[in-house]
């Protein structure tokens, strides 16, 4: 079997290495390229398995789910784009988001004081998601920039 290692963010863990199969709907952040890749690894298991007693192939609710995920961006957002690589940020995670994004783009002035650096960052990431579209994974709400196909 073929493994492929890439890294995910999640606020509580920092950044961490994991197998592409270890993608589920608490990461704060997936890249649709690394979906596309464990769909791929799901269906070569799956040949290579063939379906069990039941009938049932392995891993069934997992490959269904990350299919329909990567079904429902390409129908908004186009194949290419997926493609390329689409970041999907967990709702809860979002308002940490808008401020990691607003530090990285230098958005925030580090050499300001009081009162400048008293941002709410709830009302900061309410406008930010203005600019992105809401999509549920297995029951959790993420938010993907919204991109014109």
């Amino acid at each position: 079997m073929k493994i492929t290692i890439a890294g995910r963010w999640n606020k509580e863990r920092g950044l961490t290495m994991y197998r592409s199969e270890e993608i589920t709907n608490e990461d704060d952040q997936i890249d649709s390229r690394q979906v596309l890749e464990r769909i791929k690894e799901l269906r070569e298991e799956r040949e290579e398995a063939g379906p069990d007693q039941t009938g049932e192939l392995p891993n069934e609710d997992e490959f269904n789910s990350l299919v329909t995920l990567i079904a429902e961006l390409e129908e908004n957002f186009g194949k290419e784009s997926v493609n390329d690589g689409l970041i999907l940020i967990r709702d809860s995670y979002f308002e940490e988001y808008a401020q990691e994004y607003a530090e990285e783009f230098g958005l925030i002035d580090k050499n300001i004081a009081w009162p400048y650096t008293c941002i709410d960052w709830g009302v900061a990431a309410e406008e930010l998601q203005q600019d992105y579209t809401s999509f549920d994974f297995d029951g959790v709400d993420y938010w993907v920039p919204y991109l014109i196909k």
